[in-house]
């Protein structure tokens, strides 16, 4: 369901309505520079979905990537393409993998190595784009690597969080007790609602008993929580009694203080009646202190509600609908008349109108081994409308290795838990949840937690100045040009870019800042792909204006001329810091029995690794004989050229003889010049004149003759020579001369940054691998070995069609347990799904 922007009526809420005010930060003003401060900086979410949190070296961890607009969830419009690092537990990023977003997703793995330490790792995943914001924001989750030598489990640590009031500073098992003001202050004589958490909170150890006492010991109030250690209780606030929570379990007690208390002041509650209604009520002790006060409600940073008191009045008492709202959460703040932000509030949403409804058939009940199994997903809105949807699916063991704990999912995250300041681990079984008590349970969730994706004194100060960080829809270079030799003396230069892929050849121009600075984005190098980058100095600014109007109307210099003096460095943009707080810990209750179970998988294989080994009888090769390289002869870039030189055929190479050197040996090619100012031009190419030089080409990326004089004959595997038609064109006018260097050259003369000339070899987007299904229709010699796979299936790309139907199927494998099926993923109007369907092989 769309978020729609509501001015409520006065008869609604009894009282007035004003379309704009005076003073600065009015209802309107603030609903203006939300606005505009959504629109300024839009926000980018990022969510995987693994097939299990738990691994062993020799495994791989398979993901699905979700990039979406943190408001609507529909595909990221910002950024395509998505970095994930599998962080170590010394803080060191061990693998990282550029994944290419298409239509709002992508997938890879993780292959961990057998020489990885156990322990507890961190994935997290982030685009060039949320570097610019909170690094909070990114997204994070830990994954556990046991150890196959052995099954005893080393103690996980958990990360400490920080709370108001918190009780004490002690171990990381102590109990403690934090409070938490509904709406942010306690106020003198206004009744208000204080929610509570229990940190370490462990049922199993005993009833916990819990009261509010004043200072003669009177109990006033009794503490009780739910199962996850939250709580509240009421309180009338009196400044002059010093009041305290006391919490007992066993043998151990905990007291805090209650937070101070404002002598004046305003309250802000929100009461949830279902998950259509919620009361509201606002609070002051300053007589009319709510006259010109404002309320402002918002969803993920899109304004959903707002209102502004105008009699002379201190109390106000209302039920609004929210039943057309969005899910998530919605974050109330009252601003006083003053204008300033007073009180906040966080309630939950929960419009299950707006999930789909998800329908998962199998075509059978129980399954035996090696059996076929055939899953069909139907998508369908509250009225039977099919639904187009990309999804995600594991299927794991969960009777053989307690990997059952489902305390994490997309909606989960996506809804809460990216927004929260301290997100938890048990949000997404309240939110799965059909009890009537998940209403109050999320509820004091909210009550107990802050809003971290904005703060409000950035949105009212006026941000048109602040930059936007870097939109990247493919790889992005950035880098300094100074003077020669002289890399604190910045210069304006045009940097020009060259680069051949599978796509073909790309060219691009740029100017660069006053600082020497500039940035190349928005190429989409899918593949591995060497990019060339040239400096030439602009000297005036009559050239320097030239360039960037030729720029601006798309005019592309390929052969740029100016002084190649000038220093080219490269910036490499770093990865955000590693932190370990803030995280959802999602560690088995009992990681022994994956272990075990892996070990056991361990033993098998060993037992089949050489069960079709061959030994072959030993020979011995006593010369070598020098074959011309065939990918020479079907050169993919030029064709067949009109000359060659094979530089391994030449006897008489030296290291001290240069590429201009060799080529003039070449019939009908002239070298003009003397080292290194040297151009070589081929006779009869042109019809004008016999002095202008060749194109040179290195490994298919067009170079010039300065480079060209730097090579090494060694570093140099063959020299093409086209006389004729070529297919450069234009620019092979005057014939082409091609240079291909050996592969794995331990010389790196083709950088040559203080001459502006720097060569990138960049390793293109990672390519996932295949996951393994056997087929057991069909026989094959593999089928000999057992199969106790632990993730049974995984499948990164299943789709819905146009009739809201999607398929998959896979075989079981040889082992009698129960699997747990997740199917995750985005709707194509951004409603999100999470679904579970246990397979059970008997």
């Amino acid at each position: 369901m769309k978020t729609t922007f509501l001015l409520l009526i006065a008869s609604l809420f009894g009282f007035a309505l004003f379309s704009g005010l005076d003073q600065e930060n009015s209802v309107d003003d603030v609903l203006d520079k939300l606005h505009s401060y959504h629109n300024q900086f839009p926000q980018e979410k990022v969510y995987l979905h693994f097939d299990k949190t738990f691994t062993s070296p020799g495994e791989t961890i398979w993901f699905k990537v979700y990039l979406v607009d943190a408001t609507n969830h529909l595909p990221s419009l910002i950024s395509q393409l998505v970095y994930v690092e599998l962080v170590d537990p010394k803080n060191e990023i061990v693998q990282s993998k550029m994944i290419l977003i298409r239509e709002g997703s992508g997938n890879g793995d993780f292959m961990i190595d057998d020489l990885y330490e156990p322990g507890q790792y961190q994935i997290r995943a982030y685009t060039e784009y949320m570097k610019g914001f909170d690094e909070s924001f990114l997204f994070r989750r830990e994954i556990y690597v046991g150890d196959q030598k052995s099954t005893q489990i080393k103690e996980i640590k958990t990360h400490s969080e920080s709370f108001l009031h918190s009780s004490s500073n002690g171990t990381s098992n102590e109990l403690k007790l934090h409070l938490f003001p509904e709406g942010g202050n306690l106020v003198n004589g206004i009744p208000q609602n204080v929610a509570f958490v229990i940190d370490n909170f462990n049922q199993s150890a005993g009833n916990i008993n819990g009261g509010i006492y004043d200072e003669t010991g009177t109990k006033l109030v009794s503490l009780i929580s739910n199962k996850y250690g939250y709580g509240k209780f009421a309180i009338v606030p009196d400044s002059s009694r010093k009041l305290k929570a006391v919490l007992k379990q066993g043998e151990t007690m905990v007291e805090v203080l209650i937070p101070d208390v404002s002598l004046t002041g305003y309250s802000l509650s929100v009461i949830p009646k279902s998950n259509k209604e919620v009361i509201i009520q606002v609070r002051t002790n300053i007589p009319g202190g709510l006259k010109e006060a404002f309320l402002v409600g918002h969803i993920r940073g899109e304004p959903v509600r707002s209102m502004k008191f105008n009699e002379d009045q201190d109390q106000f008492t209302s039920t609004i609908d929210i039943s057309d709202l969005s899910s998530g959460i919605c974050h109330f703040t009252l601003f006083a008349n003053s204008n300033e932000p007073v009180c906040e509030r966080l309630i939950y949403i929960e419009n299950r109108q707006d999930r789909p409804v998800t329908e998962v058939n199998l075509n059978k009940e129980t399954y035996q081994k090696r059996e076929k199994v055939d899953v069909q997903v139907r998508l369908s809105d509250d009225k039977g409308n099919p639904i187009i949807a990309d999804l995600s699916a594991s299927v794991v063991d969960i009777t053989n290795t307690g990997l059952i704990n489902q305390s994490y999912g997309i909606l989960s995250y996506l809804l809460v838990n990216s927004d929260l300041n301290n997100p938890k681990p048990f949000i997404s079984e309240i939110i799965e949840s059909d009890k009537a008590s998940r209403l109050i349970d999320m509820d004091l969730v909210m009550m107990t937690h802050g809003w971290r994706r904005f703060q409000w004194e950035k949105v009212l100060v006026d941000t048109k100045t602040e930059s936007l960080p870097l939109l990247q829809q493919g790889v992005v270079i950035n880098g300094l040009t100074t003077r020669y030799n002289q890399p604190s003396k910045p210069v304006i230069s045009l940097v020009s870019l060259s680069s051949l892929g599978q796509d073909g050849f790309k060219f691009d121009n740029i100017v660069t800042d006053d600082s020497g600075q500039f940035t190349f984005h928005g190429h989409p190098f899918e593949d591995s792909t060497t990019i060339v980058l040239q400096a030439f100095r602009l000297k005036n600014k009559k050239a320097i204006k030239k360039a960037r109007t030729d720029i601006e109307n798309g005019i592309i210099n390929i052969e740029p001329k100016g002084n190649r003096k000038v220093s080219l460095k490269i910036i490499e943009t770093n990865p955000p810091e590693i932190h370990r707080g803030d995280l959802i810990e999602e560690m088995s209750s009992e990681p022994e029995e994956y272990l075990k179970y892996q070990n056991r998988i361990n033993v098998i294989d060993s037992i089949y690794t050489d069960i079709w080994t061959i030994d072959l009888p030993e020979i011995e090769i006593e010369q070598r004989r020098k074959v011309e390289n065939q990918d020479l002869l079907n050169n993919d870039y030029f064709g067949r050229p009109d000359y060659r030189l094979t530089l391994d055929s030449l006897p008489y190479v030296v290291g001290s003889m240069t590429v201009f050197d060799l080529i003039r040996q070449v019939p009908g090619v002239r070298v003009f010049g003397s080292r290194p100012n040297q151009i070589a031009v081929i006779r009869g190419v042109s019809s004008f004149t016999n002095d202008v030089g060749a194109t040179f080409f290195l490994d298919g990326m067009q170079i010039g003759e300065e480079l060209v004089n730097t090579l090494s004959t060694y570093d140099i595997e063959s020299i093409d020579v086209f006389t004729g038609p070529n297919f450069f064109g234009v620019r092979g006018g005057n014939g082409v001369i091609a240079l291909r260097s050996r592969k794995g050259s331990r010389y790196k003369s083709e950088n040559d940054p203080d001459r502006g000339i720097v060569r990138i070899k960049f390793p293109g987007y990672y390519k996932s691998r295949q996951f393994y299904s056997p087929d057991y229709s069909i026989s094959s010699p593999e089928h000999v070995k057992p199969d106790f796979r632990i993730t049974l299936f995984w499948e990164p790309n299943l789709k819905t069609n146009s009739e809201g139907f999607g398929s998959m199927s896979f075989f079981t494998c040889d082992e009698l347990a129960e699997y747990l099926m997740t199917i995750e993923g985005i709707t194509s109007d951004g409603q999100l799904i999470h679904h579970y369907k246990i397979i059970s092989v008997e």
